[in-house]
């Protein structure tokens, strides 16, 4: 058999794409074409192009004519990627390919440029594309690099039943549908899906490609992603589920292909069936009286439909009108309530609230989750409790409250009488419906705007809906077919019922009161459903109607959704945490289910796509478990040796909650996928960081800042095994172009008195002059060594809050003046600070001493947010007429216990410093205010970092 040379190979390849490009030119010209599909055998040709490769690479120069084995040869190893770093496998993998270094990559990207203008082939867009500018070239030409798969296999599965003819038809939109649902998933792959064009295009031809040969891939690769995805059993189901679920929408479109619309965009198609969020109200009776709940959807629709808000969404706080205190972070992405509500919202407008979120958020919520117009009519389920009405009709036998800012006068015949509320701006009153109506009643009803429904009576059978309010508004999610009993109270011969898009008439049982009707092919969205009762005599007229409002739901992710239907619930805050805010505590975990029964907890840590366990640690707790209680079972399992070890090297984080009885929930957070990043771990010489770069740039800087002078930092030259380690404690940070990771290390401890001196080590500042400029110095000091920076262990975390609590000291010091600065020194050396000692330093004046002493007696009972503290603070100050305001308020509160969270650029930091350096007193106050609060509301010990959580 005669051997292949690089130029053989080239030609072949050449005349290969230039007839694939044809082929696709004369049935889809807009579609890339891509590396993977060079056709090649994979048991014979493949491996003797990779052997041409290597000993090509290993020769001085790399060809500049005869290049496509080479995109051939980075595509396969692409197609393999799972995440880690691209080039060391590629220099495993090949023979001297390291000496070519960043000449050597930079080359790879030419070449694919090159490949794409030939050929007419993918070009990398989105992040990813911007982020990693050499290795987005050949992991794009892999179509569906290993490691996204099985996340592409469960996205299409949660999706298939909102497909569309239109959707599978239009692979631009289908991208974009799916890309806005890819949440839920690994970061790289939301990256991945920022490319909606190249995700709608594999999923088209993945969920059609067996049903029609697809002219988006070659039948090879697609064989080829769909033999791997079978490997793994559930990803199979997936993909297989959906293939399923394509084919007979397609099939059921090109049927009705007739009738279709076809002037309207699939844009607009798709959009109109995106249901609203709707509110539930209901009314409880306690010891006080009647109150009026509410209760809010998730959000999450309107995170899939607008994925430029979703991330945003899973962060903010919110407020809601008429309910006391600040709502979770990401808290909208789940149902919340029943809320009491203190005060009624304003009706027709939304109560939900977001705190600092952007214009783009604002205006996506307004259409959404609106109290429903007055009057409110609720019906009773069982005493105590009454259920919303929204179709404001009422039924013989029934027993009611209507609630509105004012009653209509009501009639002696309804016997109603008013009830007690204890939500503000709102009036009830009770009445019962006899179970004979006349026409007397009829007319007082309709006096207070009420209708009546008596002769046919409509309700859900078959699948219990996810929501049904009793009176005719219930909700299916995508997928199930509603059942609609119908009862009526007349003789009937007919039924006819009737959606905006088909009528249908069925004829009445003679022996029977009552039949079914099975609703079939409903899109997502909210649908009307008229029934209409005739008679035998063929006349026109209705003898009864009805009508159901049924919304069919966007269907349910398999990820978010795992802890459903069990005895136990899982919620997150933020929704989508990833590994590093789970586990340093800036994210909860809250399980809810019989309350006393005990859950065991099981903390993992993984390697990418859980492929080898690290670590695991398990404790139990009685449920529930909020916020508050998760944070400490956190602290109790962060000084683990096991975990502090390896959770550097982890790149998952699960959390498995379970109960012999009650089932199990599985949470898992991701570690981010980003350009530039410190691996953390210790060995026997101690703790090191390794920097992990997916960059190739060549303007990378890398510096160290040892703790015990946390302001000078040192420039350093990376040796090859890219390590840096630390006797004392360091921050490093590395950077190229708009990048950088920056990663805290703790001190090599040995044990012995050593050991201590080394974890006790106090940071030494230079205190700068009185002055904006060193004050903003300070600020972002303090950002880059406790927000820019994450700690390797809980001995860095500690440093950091060491060099944070400096930070503040000598911010203060610098500001408030010498008597001050005496006083932040002594609380540095852990020396008591008693009232007297703390007012003495405040200032002499009356004014400030009286508000000293409120601030100190109400730091024991202020809320643990500390954006509401920092509405306390600003509203002791305004009583005492001190006319700061809310923002400048929390931003000096901010100065004295985390600057770091204080963004520099703002244009209100400059203002606030302004204030602070005029009033240094609000400096003292604020400063007070912290002691107290750590003296009375936390635990010992508990640093400034812990005791105030600023976002």
């Amino acid at each position: 058999m005669v051997e292949k040379t690089i130029v053989d190979l080239h030609g072949e390849l050449h005349d290969h794409f230039v007839a694939l490009r044809a082929d696709r030119d004369a049935t889809s010209p807009s579609s890339p074409v891509f590396v993977l599909e060079h056709g090649l055998d994979p048991d014979q040709e493949l491996p003797e192009l990779n052997g041409v490769v290597r000993d090509v690479v290993a020769g001085a120069r790399l060809p500049a004519k005869h290049w496509l084995p080479l995109v051939v040869y980075a595509a396969e190893i692409g197609y393999r990627y799972e995440g880690d770093e691209y080039w060391p496998v590629f220099e495993a993998e090949t023979p001297g390919w390291k000496r070519h270094g960043t000449a050597g990559r930079r080359y790879i990207r030419r070449k694919y440029e090159l490949f794409a203008a030939t050929y007419g082939g993918a070009r990398p867009s989105g992040t990813w594309a911007e982020w990693f500018k050499n290795i987005a070239w050949p992991i794009t030409h892999a179509v569906l690099p290993a490691d996204l798969q099985r996340h592409l296999a469960r996205l299409l599965s949660d999706y298939q039943y909102a497909f569309t003819t239109e959707l599978l038809e239009d692979h631009e939109a289908l991208g974009e549908r799916l890309g806005a649902r890819a949440g839920d998933t690994s970061s790289r792959f939301r990256k991945f899906a920022e490319n909606t064009s190249l995700l709608g295009l594999v999923s088209a031809s993945l969920l059609l490609g067996d049903e029609d040969e697809t002219p988006l891939l070659t039948g090879d690769v697609l064989h080829r992603i769909v033999a791997d995805l079978s490997h793994e059993r559930q990803a199979g189901e997936w993909l297989r589920d959906a293939k399923r679920a394509a084919v007979r929408v397609r099939r059921k479109g090109l049927l009705g292909a007739a009738s279709s619309v076809s002037d309207a965009s699939v844009a607009d198609i798709v959009d109109r069936r995106w249901p609203r969020l709707e509110l539930t109200l209901s009314l409880r009776r306690s010891s006080a009286g009647w109150s009026v709940y509410l209760t809010v959807p998730s959000h999450e629709s309107i995170a899939q439909r607008f994925p430029a808000v979703r991330d945003e969404m899973g962060r903010v706080r919110c407020r809601i009108d008429g309910v006391s205190g600040v709502r979770a972070r990401g808290s909208m992405m789940y149902r919340q309530g029943p809320l009491a509500l203190e005060t009624m919202p304003v009706p027709n407008k939304t109560p939900v609230r977001v705190e600092g979120g952007s214009a783009a958020l604002t205006e996506r919520l307004v259409d959404h989750c609106r109290v429903p117009a007055q009057p409110w009519l609720f019906r009773f389920r069982e005493p105590g409790l009454a259920h919303e009405v929204r179709m404001n009709s009422v039924r013989p036998g029934e027993e009611y409250i209507l609630v509105a800012p004012e009653l209509p006068e009501s009639s002696d015949l309804l016997g109603a009488e008013l009830v007690n509320l204890t939500t503000r701006g709102v009036k009830g009153t009770r009445f019962s419906i006899p179970s004979e109506v006349d026409d007397a009643l009829i007319a007082a009803l309709q006096d207070m705007g009420l209708g009546l429904v008596s002769d046919v009576f409509l309700w859900p059978a078959g699948l219990v809906p996810a929501s049904w309010d009793g009176e005719g508004r219930a909700a299916w999610s995508a997928g199930e077919d509603p059942i609609i009993g119908i009862r009526s109270a007349r003789r009937v011969a007919r039924c006819v019922v009737s959606t905006a898009e088909d009528v249908v008439e069925i004829r009445w049982p003679v022996d029977r009161d009552t039949v079914f009707v099975r609703l079939t092919g409903l899109e997502m969205g909210t649908h009307s459903v008229e029934i209409q009762l005739l008679g035998a005599d063929e006349s026109a007229s209705a003898v009864a109607t009805g009508q159901v409002v049924v919304e069919i739901l966007e269907p349910a992710d398999s990820a978010s959704s795992a802890s459903r239907g069990q005895g136990i619930q899982t919620w997150t805050y933020p929704s989508h945490p990833t590994l590093e805010e789970l586990w340093r505590g800036g994210a909860a975990v809250v399980v809810d289910g019989p309350h006393g029964e005990k859950v065991r907890f099981e903390l993992r840590l993984m390697t990418r796509s859980g492929r080898r366990t690290l670590a695991t640690r398990s404790f139990s707790s009685a449920l529930p478990v909020w916020e508050h209680r998760w944070h400490d079972l956190l602290r109790g399992v962060q000084g683990d040796g096991e975990l502090d070890r390896n959770i550097g090297q982890a790149e998952e984080l699960t959390v498995v909650v379970s109960n012999l009885t009650l089932g199990s929930a599985e949470i898992r957070a991701e570690r981010l996928f980003e350009p530039l990043r410190w691996n953390t771990g210790i060995d026997r010489d101690g703790p090191y960081a390794r920097l992990v770069d997916h960059l190739d740039s060549d303007d990378l800087r890398v510096s160290v800042t040892d703790v015990r002078s946390p302001a000078e930092a040192l420039e350093v030259v990376l040796q090859d095994d890219r390590e840096i380690r630390s006797e004392n404690g360091l921050l490093a940070v590395a950077s190229a172009g708009d990048f950088q990771a920056a990663v805290v290390l703790p001190p090599h401890v040995s044990g012995g008195l050593d050991a201590l001196a080394r974890l006790s080590v106090r940071p030494s500042l230079r205190t700068g002059n009185r002055s904006a400029d060193s004050i903003h110095r300070m600020i972002e000091l303090a950002h880059r060594w406790t927000r820019a920076a994450s700690p390797a262990d809980q001995n860095a975390a500690r440093m950091q809050s060491r060099v944070n609590d400096a930070i503040v000291a000598r911010l203060s010091g610098v500001i408030a003046g010498d008597r001050w600065r005496d006083l932040e020194r002594e609380a540095l050396e852990r020396a008591d600070l008693t009232r007297d000692r703390l007012f003495g330093a405040v200032g002499r004046s009356g004014a400030e001493q009286a508000i000293a002493a409120t601030l100190v007696d109400m730091a024991g009972c202020v809320p643990a947010l500390p954006e509401e503290r920092a509405v306390a603070f600003a509203e002791v100050l305004e009583a005492h007429e001190w006319q700061v305001g809310g923002d400048f308020a929390e931003l000096i509160l901010r100065l004295c216990t985390a600057p770091g969270s204080i963004a520099p650029t703002d244009g209100r930091t400059s203002e606030a410093i302004k204030l602070a350096l005029e009033r240094p007193a609000l400096i003292r106050l604020a400063r007070a205010f912290a002691f107290a609060i750590g003296d009375k509301g936390g635990e010992s010990g508990m640093s400034l970092l812990e005791e105030w959580p600023w976002d």
